[in-house]
């Protein structure tokens, strides 16, 4: 009774701590999705052209750029979403949201992108804008290009304060998500975990494999399920849903990025355990059979 006791015991543990590894191994995927390292991917993936097409905003956009007096070409809405595409104007954008993480973190939240920055981060951007408008710009176009971004942005508007009050949400969340504590807590916790199973199963370690492995291989299936279906399935989702994913193409590619990655690292962990038992098979058939020699 006291064995069966003790084996339900150990049983128990081993599941809890199962569970604790899938949770927070899927908590550290999350976070790896949301670092605002991953800004410039996922600005690739936007259907700007799906989100702003037939509005306001997009013919305003228009006018204003093709308004310009030194532009020599007619700008239309893909155009502009190819310029804010591509791998330069990305990037810049990425260091721009960096800038505004570090404002969220030090509790900043006046901060707001200018236009002495917007100008510094219009030049780094020269071949693009020529491409754009077919023109090599000086100094006074920069100028100019800078106030008319102005006008259709509102770079005060987009003070940390003004974006949390458009989306209606506390501080706190950002913080949390984007905060890269999030990404080394949670990553130290799983580590934690993968110890508490090892000094756990320290009597058979080569278990660890397996009980450490099947969680990490779930949480990342979890992931991959949930890009598939949202990204080769839409249909299976309501319209307001669809119409979120034309924002989320990034996150969905990311999602199935880092599921592989966890998937293939659990299934890995499992088959170890299954190479480590297949091997020590030989060796425990022959000291059964030298003690049985013994014993005869």
């Amino acid at each position: 009774m006291k064995f069966l006791s003790k084996r339900f015991i150990n049983n128990l543990l081993s599941a809890v701590l199962c569970l604790f590894m899938f949770i927070f191994s899927f908590v550290f995927i999350t976070a790896l999705i949301l670092r605002v390292e991953n800004t410039a991917i996922i600005i690739r993936n936007i259907d700007i052209t799906g989100v702003l097409f037939d509005t306001e905003i997009a013919y305003y956009m228009e006018s204003q750029l093709n308004g310009l007096p030194f532009n020599n070409s007619y700008i239309t809405l893909n155009e502009i979403e190819n310029f804010i595409k591509s791998d330069a104007v990305s990037n810049e954008i990425g260091k721009v949201a960096g800038k505004y993480t570090s404002a969220l973190s030090a509790g900043d939240f006046d901060y707001h992108i200018t236009t002495g920055e917007v100008f510094e981060l219009s030049k780094n951007l020269a071949p693009e804008l020529y491409e754009l408008f077919d023109h090599r710009m000086t100094e006074e176009d920069y100028g100019h290009f800078v106030r008319t971004l102005d006008d259709i942005l509102d770079f005060r508007g987009l003070s940390i304060n003004g974006l949390l009050e458009d989306f209606g949400i506390n501080a706190a969340i950002p913080y949390l998500l984007l905060s890269p504590f999030l990404v080394w807590g949670t990553g130290i916790i799983c580590i934690l975990c993968l110890l508490l199973i090892c000094l756990h199963h320290k009597s058979n370690i080569k278990s660890a494999l397996i009980f450490a492995g099947i969680p990490v291989a779930l949480s990342g299936l979890v992931y991959i399920a949930a890009g598939v279906i949202t990204g080769f399935y839409p249909g299976l989702l309501s319209d307001s849903i669809n119409r979120l994913l034309m924002l989320a193409g990034g996150f969905i590619i990311l999602a199935v990025r880092y599921g592989i990655i966890f998937t293939t690292t659990g299934l890995l962990s499992v088959a170890a355990y299954f190479v480590v038992r297949y091997i020590n098979r030989p060796c425990r058939q022959t000291q059964k059979s030298v003690l049985k020699s013994k014993n005869t």
